[in-house]
């Protein structure tokens, strides 16, 4: 499964480096990428992942920074389809 996301805050390279880790901390996610200049990260994961999951691991990621992360999900793919789009 592929989970698009927009990340808001996203200012440096040090963000997507934060929020790299913090995705692929989430059980069942296989790959995270996150590109900073534009705020949008894609997510490769087991079925089981929750989009919400994914969202909180991005919030979870500013603790301790002067950031605020905030993930919209902007797509869910299954089997190259798009099954919701946001």
């Amino acid at each position: 499964m592929i989970i698009d996301l927009q990340i808001a805050d996203t200012t440096c390279p040090r963000c997507a480096e934060r929020l790299v880790a913090a995705l692929q901390a989430v059980p069942g996610v296989e790959r995270a990428v996150v590109d900073w200049p534009t705020g949008r990260a894609r997510v490769w994961c087991a079925p089981t992942v929750s989009p919400a999951a994914l969202v909180a691991a991005v919030a979870g990621a500013a603790t301790g920074t002067r950031h605020c992360y905030r993930a919209t999900v902007l797509a869910v793919r299954a089997d190259g389809e798009t099954v919701r789009g946001v």
